[in-house]
């Protein structure tokens, strides 16, 4: 099958086996408003993996050799590509295959919403059955 409309990779060790849906679905949601920003997930101020690379920043790693771990690859490119890091809640993005699921910290969740703004699903179903708001 022919894939289109691809706009970015993620660089994702098979290690990191604990990272939530929610935090794959933030990533990409907030690629759709910046397409040309590498995008590092965070927990507790520390960034961890995935890593969305838009397409047009591959020419970048041109020159790396499969022997850089995957951390030291992402540092180069963040020399030299725009960046920004997403506070996503998930611990998942820094606990690896080797930490216990009991072990995991809790799951937190975004502070903010990561593409800058917030959904209004459903604000139209409830209109239209002129069911009261559920913030009030």
């Amino acid at each position: 099958a022919e894939v289109r409309d691809l706009g970015a990779i993620l660089v994702w060790p098979s290690s990191m086996t604990w990272v939530g849906a929610e935090t794959v679905t933030s990533l990409i949601e907030a690629h759709g408003v910046d397409r040309d920003l590498v995008l590092l997930p965070t927990w507790q101020g520390q960034t961890g993996w995935p890593v969305l690379i838009p397409l047009t920043r591959l020419t970048e790693l041109e020159g790396t050799t499969p022997d850089r771990p995957p951390s030291l690859v992402i540092g180069d490119l963040i020399e030299r590509a725009p960046s920004r890091t997403l506070d996503l809640g998930d611990p998942g993005v820094l606990h690896d295959v080797g930490t216990a699921r009991s072990d995991l910290p809790p799951y937190e969740g975004p502070p903010d919403p990561p593409a800058g703004h917030t959904h209004e699903w459903g604000d139209d179903v409830v209109a239209e059955a002129d069911l009261p708001s559920p913030a009030g």
